[in-house]
């Protein structure tokens, strides 16, 4: 559900683009987050009263956020975010070691820890200097292409199917978002002969 509802960063972002930037939004954007909102409204609907509806609005809530860094990397150009999203990962680190008990894992997991960080800083910094070259939109609708592999990977590392409502939900959004990835790669290529 999580990485579903993850794609609507996009379409969140453009908003916001708009409203900070005051970017204009293609009308092809707003006709797919349409459509995608609709496919996160029947993931969220098939949560709702069951406990993973927490689950669900931490998803929705960390999109919004999401989506804001993504616009502010842009609002705020000349500022160095990998510095600032460096910054942020210290404070949590020390909230980490104060919340939880790090050393209470073990060697083989610990590795995994590192490895995860390790992927995960370079992820974010390859995402930050992306996102400050490209319309926050179009970084959001590349993001989105994460999607199926963490929903694979879930399945396959966690034996976490997805219920009935998410695959409805699912296929909406993907079906959205990659048709729109699809027409934009083809207009780009179009208009690059």
């Amino acid at each position: 559900n999580v990485a579903l509802i993850y794609t609507l960063v996009p379409f969140v972002a453009a908003l916001l683009e708009w409203l900070f930037l005051r970017e204009r939004v293609r009308r092809e954007v707003l006709v797919t987050a349409l459509i995608s909102a609709l496919g996160v409204a029947v993931i969220v609907g098939g949560g709702l009263g069951a406990p993973k509806f927490l689950g669900d609005a931490l998803a929705l809530a960390m999109t919004g956020l999401f989506a804001l860094y993504t616009v502010l990397i842009r609002v705020f150009a000349g500022t160095p975010a990998v510095l600032a999203g460096a910054a942020s990962s210290l404070q949590l680190l020390v909230l980490g070691l104060i919340v939880g008990d790090p050393l209470a894992i073990s060697a083989a997991d610990f590795g995994w820890v590192c490895v995860f960080g390790l992927s995960f800083a370079v992820a974010s910094i390859l995402w930050t200097e992306g996102a400050r070259r490209i319309v926050a939109a179009e970084a959001g609708l590349l993001a989105g292409a994460e999607t199926p592999f963490a929903i694979v990977f879930a399945w396959i590392f966690l034996a976490e199917f997805p219920p009935v409502a998410t695959l409805i939900g699912g296929a909406i959004v993907l079906g959205a978002v990659f048709w729109r990835a699809f027409r934009d790669a083809r207009d780009f290529s179009s208009s690059a002969r």
